[in-house]
């Protein structure tokens, strides 16, 4: 399934510590693209924040493989997820021009 998941700081973490194990975060979340659960992954201009679309078995699963990022293990950052379904005007475009869906369309 398609996941939007969102990360912010949490209330408590500082700049100091959120740019202290930065390489430990960045290999997490190149393992996660890797491996097929980020499909696709934004920043905002500031870097505090992430926006990504992501594919796994179940919103509780992307949870679970994320709650391994060290700055979620230390408290540092927390995420949000929401599932996706496919927005049935795009689906309705393609059914009546006889065209594929789009790659990106959640499954």
């Amino acid at each position: 399934m398609r996941i939007f998941a969102t990360s912010k700081p949490t209330a408590s973490a500082t700049t100091e510590e959120l740019m202290a194990d930065m390489e430990d975060e960045i290999a997490a979340g190149r393992r996660f693209y890797r491996e097929g659960l980020i499909v696709e992954a934004y920043m905002d201009p500031h870097y505090s924040r992430t926006f990504m679309i992501l594919e796994a078995e179940s919103v509780e699963a992307a949870k679970a493989r994320f709650d391994t990022y060290p700055q979620v293990r230390q408290g540092l950052i927390e995420f949000e997820y929401w599932p996706l379904i496919g927005m049935p005007a795009v689906a309705q475009v393609h059914e009546a021009e006889g065209t594929p869906m789009p790659l990106w369309w959640p499954a």
